[in-house]
Parts: C-alpha cells; structure tokens; sequence
C-alpha cells in the first residue's frame, strides 16, 4: 500500500486519546529542548485515511512519556501499518521511530508492558472492591472531600515533594504546561481546607489517562486515594469518556493491587519500532561488538 501525506488526517488524533492531543504535542513541544511535532497524517488510494501523533527529538521520533498508535478509518494489517509507520519516519527527518500504544488499534506489535484499564458502562464505584469502597468512607468520615481544578499547584506541591524518592518523575514543567493548554486537569483531596492529595488526569475524547498522583503523611493516613480515584472516573464518565486508562505498575505490588481494587482490567503495551538503513548497520554492527566482547570476557576467565 502506498501512503500519501495528507494533513487532514491528523484531524483523526483529535477524536482519540489524551497524548494524541494538539495540545499535548505542543506542551513537549514547549518544554522539552530542541523538541518538534513531528505528527503524521496520510491517505491510501482505497480512500483510508491514518495518522500517528509523534514528537521528534536528535534523531528519533516518538511520544515523550505517553503512547499514540496509528489511528486510522479502519484496521490496518501488518502489510498496511509497516509502509505508513516508514512514511511517518521519513517524512520527519528521523533515523528511528519508536511507537507504544494501548489500544490494540491495528495488527502486530510486540508486547512490552501491561497497564489497567478502568471501563465506564456503569458507575465506576460498582466495579470497586469492598475493601476500596470501605477506604472511601474512612476517608470522608476523616473530612476528606475533593474539587476539581485545572490550577496545578496542590498537586505541584505535593508532587514535588513526594517524587523525590522515586526513580522516575515528569517535569513538572511539562505537567504546568500540559494544563496551561488544558489537556490536564487536577482532582485535588482536601482534609480541614488543605491540599493532602492530588491526581493529575489528561482528558481525551475516546479516554482519559491517570496520569499521577501525590499525597501527603496526612492524605496516606486518611486513605484518600481510593476516593480521589472514585471522583476522577465520575467525571470521565460524565464527560463521555469509554475507559480511564490507570497506567503500568510493573514491580510495584501494592500499585498494582490499588488498580485491581478499583476495577482495573490488564491490558498489553504494544511496541513497534523502524529505523533507518544507516541506523539499523549501526545497531547491528554495536550487537557484534557487544557479543565479542562478552566472548573475549567469557575466555578470560
């Protein structure tokens, strides 16, 4: 099949999901130095049409910290999908392409983690655990109530905090810039007036994402997670929203635990990649050097 660049495609990433947005693109776009949209749309001579939300950054063309697969008129097999991922790169200048994706919207992939879903069709809090629903009343029985903002700041605050002991954080002039263009908004905890969690949430037409969180010593003993939760999957179900994806938690037990208990269903991570020919030579020629020297380390000892 044989892709051509058609700018009105991209019109199809705006009826998807949250990273896919304008407005997420030009948040990385924003922050992230030397960065680019690099999104792609283009048509078929059967009349289909697809488009790929990327950024570009040195040589490689990909999502920063979220995920966009081809989203197209109809379902691409591996024969179609392979020729437009290629159109995509070349048509930006990249050396690789590098595309994660969730939703299982076209053939092949390899799968290479596993995130949550939280599907809206009735009442989300239906679908919670007894011991999740039991954690939402301690935490209104501790005062604990939550409002809706698009002010990032509670959330900076507690975040900025609370992420120092973790391995891996997001900029949190990404998270600034992702609600300045209002593709992000917060659901903030609050226990007598003060901020003691906050969930960061980016809204898409076809599904919302659980972004990040952050809470206090005071929000942790009041147990206001699950009531945060409760009150971020209300209003994408409000809004129309089929699912809120929940995000990975490999390695992460009790994360993994807190999803499953407000009725998360696993679903795949899907990886595609296509490089260059230069790039490829290199890769490969860096995987010969590797194995030698394994085998030289291996005869040494």
């Amino acid at each position: 099949m044989t892709w051509v660049s058609d700018a009105a495609a991209l019109e199809l990433l705006e009826r998807a999901g949250p990273f896919e947005s304008e407005a997420y693109r030009n948040s990385c776009v924003a922050v992230l130095g030397g960065a680019a949209d690099a999104s792609f749309g283009a048509s078929a001579d059967d009349g289909t049409i697809a488009a790929i939300a990327l950024v570009r950054q040195g040589r490689t063309a990909h999502l920063p910290f979220g995920y966009s697969g081809v989203r197209a008129s109809r379902r691409l097999d591996a024969e179609e999908l392979w020729p437009f991922l290629r159109a995509a790169r070349r048509a930006c200048g990249a050396q690789r392409l590098i595309v994660h994706d969730a939703l299982e919207s076209a053939s092949g992939g390899r799968v290479v983690a596993w995130t949550s879903f939280a599907y809206l069709d009735e009442p989300p809090v239906e679908r919670f655990a007894s011991k999740a629903r039991q954690s939402m009343r301690r935490a209104v029985r501790a005062g604990a109530t939550c409002k809706t903002t698009a002010d990032p700041t509670v959330f900076a605050g507690l975040y900025g905090q609370a992420s120092r002991a973790w391995g891996v954080t997001y900029p949190l002039d990404l998270i600034a810039a992702a609600a300045e263009r209002g593709v992000a908004r917060f659901i903030d905890i609050n226990v007598d007036g003060r901020g003691v969690g906050s969930l960061a949430v980016l809204q898409g037409v076809t599904h919302w994402m659980y972004w990040l969180a952050a809470q206090n010593e005071v929000g942790r003993r009041a147990e206001v997670g699950y009531l945060g939760v409760a009150a971020m999957l209300e209003e994408a179900r409000a809004a129309g929203a089929a699912f809120v994806n929940l995000g990975a938690s490999a390695g992460l037990p009790g994360v993994a635990q807190f999803k499953k208990r407000v009725g998360g269903v696993e679903r795949p991570v899907l990886e595609w990649r296509d490089s260059s020919a230069i790039l490829r030579f290199a890769d490969s020629s860096l995987a010969v050097i590797a194995r030698q020297r394994r085998a030289r380390r291996g005869s040494a000892s």
